[in-house]
């Protein structure tokens, strides 16, 4: 796990040292913890039937969204989805496991909409990508353009942060899936 954990972090140094471009904001100025990968529990616990019903609930608003913009109802399925769940049990706190097939309706839905919808992504958007078992074309290809974009991609939640050197990290762990843009990481 923590030579996983360094070939991630090594790979990340990598891509900021690499990637840097002459149209947008020097590497220097990127900060290495928001390239950190999001943070992945060892091990969960199966849903109980409440907490099953919720990742069912979160998936079928997901499936039922538009293709054109995102409601309040669907955006909180996909934070829902981005983010480990967790409960207490006997007084320590535990992940639950999300089901598999989750993310596969999960992932059905984005290949059905072609992506994850319009407009830039977001943090809670590049974390359910790197949820998934699993990504389409579509979902590759959008976390590559805002990964790569020549111009700053502001964070969700903090003002005037860019998320790009996240993006790059979540890309990188795509693997294979991520191989067209494995040239423009070493431009």
């Amino acid at each position: 796990m923590a030579l996983c954990r360094a070939s991630v972090v090594g790979a990340i140094c990598v891509i900021m040292i690499c990637t840097q471009r002459t149209n947008a904001e020097p590497v220097s100025k990127w900060e290495l913890a928001d390239a950190l990968p999001p943070f992945t529990p060892s091990t969960c616990v199966p849903p109980n039937q409440r907490e099953r019903s919720l990742f069912d609930l979160a998936a079928s608003a997901i499936e039922q969204g538009d293709q054109e913009i995102a409601n309040w109802l669907e955006i909180g399925a996909q934070k829902y989805l981005a983010k480990h769940q967790f409960r207490t049990e006997g007084g320590r706190r535990v992940a639950i496991c999300t089901p598999d097939e989750i993310f596969r309706k999960v992932e059905t839905a984005f290949e059905a909409r072609k992506g994850l919808g319009k407009g830039r992504l977001v943090e809670y958007q590049l974390e359910l990508a790197a949820r998934l078992p699993s990504r389409n074309q579509y979902i590759v290809e959008a976390i590559g353009k805002s990964a790569f974009n020549p111009h700053a991609q502001e964070s969700d939640i903090f003002k005037q942060r860019d998320i790009r050197p996240f993006a790059r990290t979540i890309l990188a762990t795509f693997g294979g899936e991520a191989k067209a843009f494995q040239t423009l990481a070493y431009e």
